[in-house]
């Protein structure tokens, strides 16, 4: 049986109808603008005198009237109905279309609607919206034009709009949910930051008195009192490097710390690195040498940013290498690779200590990241020495990486550019 022309007129166009508010509904990112979209389609769609949008409010456990178009934004908001005993719940709970007229069935729920309302209601459409498999709203056309009776073909086409519009709400929901916890994490964020530059600033001050008054004390105390003023001077110097590297770090996410070049002996630096803590490594037993290939090799960068780094590798290696352990501090050229125009320099620190499980490596540079508790109470520290020298390299342009075996030892490795300025006829940018 052929279909009645002018019916087949009518679907095409209904059709061509939700082809257009499909497109509307995947470029509209803000919900009232969206709502009104569907709404508008709805009415046309179904040729109702009006349609509304409920959707579920998951505290109040009722459906909140979200869009109607004959109400104004404060009266809209005061509407809401409960889950049971009302057309939208009966359509939300179960999942299924419901349609409601005149002819043949009560009109007390229809009274009630449109009391409601504030609209004389003659039928109803009502279809769930719903996401990812669970119903977030309803929507509902109502008053069929004509004094007509809503059809198979309103129910099919309607239940075809909400889910367009149930996708589109909830990818608009989705976007406003990550944008609020983006907010929040930015407040926590700035909080963490402030709270890190007030605490570095109240330490430094402190420190410094009981470190001086300690040392000063030290020069001509009994011998009774020296160990004890030893342990004074220990711990305050370990808070005062914790207190040091809270400070770089929130320098470094502020964007206020800047490199200052200079060109040095990589031999020399590492000569004066290496005798800084030979004293440290005689009282734990530990042999500490440097190596550097070429000899006579030089390298542009931050000179003090570049110990920081060297630095924190070193403590990290003589922390988890026992006695009668090795620690090597080296560096050698890297030539430059097919189609860079500056080499590179490698700096790198060895040991034979206890080495670092493999599913922990990717995480050691992490902030505040211990690779296990019993480590953290045995050596102290907050974690942050790793993610302060990888912060000091990558500022340099560089990158920094770990290899260890359990029981074996480690060596942590991070290359910088021998160069940060390309020479003349060079071209390019240097880091300023």
């Amino acid at each position: 049986m052929s279909m009645n022309p002018a019916l087949a007129v009518d679907r095409v166009q209904r059709l061509e109808r939700l082809l257009e508010i499909s497109r509307v509904l995947a470029t509209t990112r803000d919900l009232p603008p969206l709502l009104k979209a569907v709404v508008d389609a709805a009415t046309v769609l179904t040729d109702s005198e009006v349609s509304c949008i409920f959707l579920y409010d998951p505290e109040a456990q009722q459906l909140r009237l979200e869009f109607a178009p004959w109400l104004t934004p404060e009266a809209t908001q005061a509407i809401s109905v409960p889950l049971d005993h009302s057309i939208a719940g009966q359509v939300f709970r179960r999942k299924r279309p419901a349609v409601l007229q005149v002819r043949g069935q009560d009109s007390r729920p229809l009274q009630a609607l449109g009391q409601q309302l504030g609209l004389p209601t003659r039928s109803v459409l009502a279809v769930p919206l719903i996401f990812r498999d669970k119903a977030i709203g309803v929507l509902k056309a109502m008053n069929k034009g004509g004094g007509s009776d809503y059809t198979g073909d309103d129910g099919s086409i309607l239940e075809t709009l909400s889910v367009l519009a149930a996708t589109a709400i909830g990818n608009v929901r989705l976007v406003e949910d990550v944008q609020a916890a983006y907010h929040q994490l930015s407040s926590l964020d700035q909080a963490k930051s402030d709270f890190i530059a007030i605490a570095s600033h109240e330490f430094r001050t402190p420190l410094g008195l009981i470190l001086g008054h300690a040392t000063f004390l030290r020069e001509g105390a009994k011998p009774e009192v020296l160990e004890q003023l030893d342990v004074i001077i220990r711990n305050a110097e370990r808070l005062k490097k914790i207190v040091e590297d809270l400070s770089r770090l929130n320098q470094l996410d502020q964007g206020t710390t800047e490199l200052r070049l200079e060109v040095f002996s990589v031999q020399e630096f590492l000569d004066e690195l290496v005798h800084g803590y030979e004293s440290t490594a005689t009282e734990r037993y530990i042999s500490l040498n440097d190596e550097v290939t070429p000899v006579g090799m030089l390298v542009e960068a931050d000179r003090e940013k570049i110990q920081i780094a060297l630095s924190n590798l070193l403590d990290n290696a003589l922390s988890f290498t026992g006695p009668g352990g090795h620690v090597l501090v080296g560096a050698r050229q890297v030539p430059a690779a097919t189609g860079e125009r500056i080499g590179w320099v490698e700096f790198e620190v060895v040991d034979d200590g206890i080495g670092i499980a493999a599913d922990k490596l990717q995480r050691i540079f992490d902030r505040f990241y211990q690779v296990g508790s019993h480590l953290r109470r045995r050596r102290g520290g907050l974690g942050l020495g790793l993610s302060v020298a990888k912060s000091m390299v990558e500022r340099h342009k560089g990158r920094i990486w770990a290899e260890s075996l359990v029981g074996k030892g480690s060596r942590f490795a991070f290359r910088v550019p021998e160069r940060q300025r390309p020479s003349r006829g060079e071209g390019g940018a240097g880091a300023s």
